[in-house]
C-alpha cells in the first residue's frame, strides 16, 4: 500500500506513506527450527522541493511477531521491532544534466538483488552527469561513495561507478 499527496496550490512539498504487511513461513532447516512470523512496516515522511534542491526524509516503524534477538540468526537486514530513520536525502541539481545526492538513501545505482539488497540504506554521496547523444539517447555517468549502515555494526565502505 502506498500513498503520496501533493496539494495543487503547494506542489513544492508533500507527504508519503507506505505500509507493508507480510507473513512468512520457512521450513525444512536441517539444524534449526522452522520460521513462522508476521511483520508490519510503515514508512512515513515528507519532502520539500525548491528550484534546484529537494529535501526528503522518511521514518520507519516496524513491528513483528519474532524477536529482535533472532534477526541475526534469520539473516534479516532490519530489526523486527524498531523505530528509526529510513531515508534522509538532499538532492541538488547544480545544472540540468547534473545531480548530486547526499544522505541516507537506497543505493542510487542499477544493481541486482544478488549484488545489493534493496532494503539497505547506506549513508554517502552520489553524483551523476548526463550528456545528450542525438534526439533520443544520452550517456549517463554515475559515481558514489557510501558507508554501510547495517544493524550488525557494519563498517563497510562502498565505492562505485556506473556508465
Amino acid at each position: 500500500l502506498f500513498a503520496e499527496s501533493t496539494e495543487p496550490a503547494a506542489a513544492d512539498r508533500g507527504w508519503l506513506a507506505d505500509l507493508l504487511l507480510r507473513a512468512e513461513s520457512t521450513r525444512g532447516f536441517a539444524a534449526r527450527d522452522d520460521i513462522s512470523r508476521v511483520r508490519a512496516t510503515a514508512l512515513v515522511g515528507g519532502w520539500w522541493q525548491g528550484e534546484r534542491v529537494r529535501l526528503s526524509a522518511t521514518a520507519r516503524l516496524a513491528q513483528g511477531s519474532d524477536d529482535n534477538r533472532d534477526n541475526l540468526r534469520n539473516n534479516d537486514n532490519l530489526e523486527s521491532d524498531d523505530v528509526g530513520l529510513d531515508t534522509a536525502i538532499l538532492r541538488w541539481q547544480p545544472a540540468d544534466d547534473t545531480t548530486v545526492l547526499l544522505g541516507k538513501m537506497p543505493l542510487p545505482f542499477a544493481a541486482t538483488p544478488m549484488v545489493f539488497d534493496a532494503d539497505l540504506r547506506p549513508v554517502g554521496a552520489h553524483i551523476e552527469q548526463a550528456w545528450g547523444l542525438g534526439d533520443f539517447d544520452r550517456l549517463l555517468l554515475r559515481g558514489g561513495y557510501f558507508h554501510g549502515d547495517h544493524l550488525y555494526g557494519d563498517r563497510s565502505r562502498i565505492g562505485s561507478a556506473q556508465a
